[in-house]
């Protein structure tokens, strides 16, 4: 312990400047005994330094991305202020401090500038009361507002439509994008009202009942009728008693009379000429009841490959009176140049567009056809697809066999088939310019001989043609007796025959011939009607005769025959109601003349009841016209009342020009009923029969039913040889 103290004692004096002494003096012996050291650390070593971090870059985040970002990165939220800012969006960050990528102690602060969008802007609130609503809108937008709601509601001073009222009100002072309220009216409540019938008003009447009864009239759309006298309305819709809303329109479908033909004056109207050809004769009448001027243009034949159609003529300057007919002998026709042997066609042009031209067979006893010019009422005109219900190769003891002409109605070639439906044979021809090509079956191996059946005849290219099938006889005499094709068009789904008789004692008979023209099986009733002036056993006890439930398969055709069928009466004389079940325009009829004791091929078409009409011409009618020295001509008429009540038939006869007897009447009027049919046979001198027509005449007849009624009619031409038979043939009349 001495030596110890001893040396803590040296120490300080060295400490207070005795640093000499002590070097002087001995140094001492160290001790084994070691220096005791401190028991803690001195208290002035340095404490370590904080880490730092990168301050990430938040500016145009959101607010909420930003400081999630930043407290991500080790540091914490600041002060956050707002600001208003043009370009930045409101609740983006504008700027921030400490600035981006700037090195901090991590937990420091990062404070936040936040933009609340551009300053408030206050708009000028517009006045839109009044406005349509579209232009309402359209003004809040461009005063920097929105349209907000838009509420409907009933007034019955603004109308529907206009703005009633606004929130904010015009004029006040509001933020720039506020949304405008709008109140529209829709006019005043709905009010039901009864619609008045106005059915078979004038249409100026009818109108003013419309409005009268606080509804607007609609559109009125004007089509044609046969019973509405034009002007009236046929029918409305909404209809009579119907209730609707105050100032709803009614709409008006206005009569504008029957169809009347507008073709303009000087139209040209191609004709097929059949039968021999430039040794027939030409019917021309005028239909318009104001006379009219025709000439008649000839052209040859043409021929299986084309060739032919040249011009052979024109016969001009044909002149007619109201009504009146006019017959152009081609055998004597010196306008027909290079000769008269060939087979041709014709066509006809009118001054007047509702003229009728009128073609014949053969200058002897056959049959003959007659079409109408212009298409002026619904019996024949040019097509693309035609109908020929029966067509013959070798048929019977009388081998009767058909000859089918077909004209190209084109100013340019026509290619067509020709399809027998049953056989499934089909043919192709090209056809020259208003040239028609005659087709015989009996030439051709490819038809099965003995067989009837009906033939498609269809143009290519959509052009149009006239078809007609001749029947004749291959032994002596040779008859032909023109049959019409038929156009898909003329398809209907009532067709009424005016001209059907059962085993006459003369042998005469008709097959009634119905085509199923769709595309699917059709169901047929026929009910026959008896002709009120057969006087016969047969007609009194059997009036009526139906055949119900009848179907046919496409394309195929019915025949019901006299001669085969022992539930039809002889002796019976009548019409013919064919009707498809449930309706179809679906079928076309034809009736086809036959002798048992003569057995010549004749036929005429059935009209469809949509085509018939109140006013009908039979252009050619004859009473007892010599025409050989052995023979004589004479026709009957036969009208039948095919409209859905009774009506009044009045008779006009016209005479012929050139006629050998003037006679020229109107008739007082005769009452049918529906369906039944009216006769005339002027072979017979009986007035009561012949309607007082004398002989040794032919000319025109005009029918006329009274009150909107339709009439069809058909005239069969007798020729009466001495101590002969009755050659019989028929011919459609022409509807007006």
């Amino acid at each position: 312990m001495k030596k110890l103290f001893t040396m803590f004692l040296i120490l300080a004096l060295l400490s207070l400047g005795g640093g000499s002494a002590l070097a002087q003096e001995p140094t001492a012996e160290p001790t084994a005994e070691p220096t005791q050291q401190p028991a803690t650390a001195p208290t002035d070593q340095p404490t370590a330094e904080p880490a730092e971090v990168t301050v990430p870059d938040v500016v145009n985040m959101p607010q909420a991305d930003a400081e999630a970002a930043i407290v991500a990165a080790g540091l914490t939220v600041g002060e956050v202020t707002q600001e208003n800012s043009d370009t930045v969006p409101a609740g983006s960050v504008i700027s921030q401090n400490p600035g981006a990528d700037s090195s901090v102690a991590s937990g420091s602060a990062v404070a936040l500038v936040v933009s609340q969008g551009p300053a408030q802007v206050n708009v000028t609130v517009p006045n839109v009361v009044g406005l349509p609503q579209a232009d309402a809108e359209a003004a809040i937008v461009a005063a920097g507002l929105i349209t907000g709601t838009a509420t409907l509601t009933n007034s019955d001073t603004i109308a529907a439509g206009l703005v009633i009222s606004q929130n904010p009100e015009a004029d006040s002072s509001v933020a720039s994008g506020s949304a405008v309220e709008l109140v529209v009216s829709q006019g005043p409540a709905q009010v039901n009202v009864a619609v008045p019938n106005v059915v078979g008003l004038p249409q100026a009447d009818a109108e003013a009942a419309i409005v009268a009864a606080g509804l607007i009239t609609g559109t009125a759309t004007l089509t044609n009728s046969d019973t509405i006298t034009a002007g009236l309305v046929i029918s409305q819709n909404p209809e009579a008693d119907s209730s609707v809303a105050s100032g709803s329109a009614v709409e008006l479908v206005v009569s504008q009379g029957p169809i009347l033909e507008t073709v303009s004056a000087g139209e040209i109207s191609s004709q097929a000429l059949t039968n021999i050809p430039f040794t027939s004769r030409v019917g021309i009448m005028d239909m318009s009841g104001a006379g009219a001027t025709f000439s008649l243009s000839y052209y040859n034949e043409s021929t299986s490959g084309g060739g032919g159609g040249g011009s052979r003529g024109t016969n001009s300057g044909l002149t007619l009176s109201p009504f009146q007919m006019r017959i152009v002998d081609q055998a004597t026709d010196s306008s027909i140049t290079g000769g008269s042997s060939l087979k041709g066609s014709a066509v006809l042009q009118s001054s007047n567009p509702l003229a009728a031209a009128v073609f014949f067979g053969g200058t002897g006893a056959g049959g003959y056809n007659q079409f109408e010019a212009y298409d002026s009422g619904g019996f024949f005109s040019p097509g693309t697809q035609f109908f020929i219900p029966n067509v013959n190769k070798g048929v019977g003891a009388g081998k009767v066999n058909s000859e089918i002409a077909i004209q190209n109605a084109e100013t340019s070639a026509t290619t067509v088939n020709v399809l027998f439906v049953t056989q499934g044979v089909n043919r192709t021809f090209t056809i020259a310019p208003n040239a028609t090509l005659y087709y015989v079956p009996k030439d051709d191996a490819g038809i099965t001989n003995n067989l009837q059946q009906p033939v498609v005849v269809t143009s290519q290219g959509g052009k149009k043609i006239l078809v007609i099938n001749n029947n004749f006889r291959t032994v002596a005499p040779v008859n032909l007796s023109d049959t019409p094709g038929f156009k898909q068009s003329d398809a209907a789904a009532i067709q009424f025959l005016s001209n059907v008789h059962f085993k006459l004692n003369n042998g005469l008979s008709v097959i009634t011939f119905i085509q199923n023209v769709s595309g699917s099986a059709v169901t047929v009733n026929v009910t026959f009607v008896k002709d009120p002036t057969c006087t016969t056993s047969a007609c009194n006890s059997k009036p009526i005769i139906t055949k119900n439930g009848i179907v046919i398969q496409p394309n195929e055709v019915f025949a019901i025959n006299p001669r085969t069928d022992n539930s039809l009466p002889g002796g019976w004389s009548g019409s013919a109601k064919i009707e498809t079940v449930p309706a179809s325009n679906s079928i076309i009829a034809f009736g086809n003349q036959i002798n048992t004791k003569n057995p010549n091929a004749g036929g005429y078409a059935g009209r469809a009841a949509s085509n018939t009409t109140s006013a009908v011409f039979c252009p050619y009618v004859i009473s007892g016209l010599p025409n050989y020295a052995s023979s004589s001509q004479a026709s009957t008429m036969l009208i039948q009342n095919v409209g859905s009540a009774s009506t009044n038939v009045t008779v006009q006869f016209v005479g012929g020009a050139g006629s050998p007897n003037g006679f020229s009447t109107t008739k007082s009027p005769v009452t049918l009923a529906v369906g039944e049919r009216l006769s005339f046979n002027f072979r017979l001198n009986n007035a009561a029969v012949n309607g007082g027509v004398p002989s040794n005449w032919f000319g025109s007849v005009r029918v006329t039913a009274s009150g909107g009624g339709k009439v069809a009619a058909v005239t069969n031409l007798f020729n009466k040889m001495a101590g002969g038979s009755d050659t019989l043939g028929s011919y459609n009349c022409i509807s007006q």
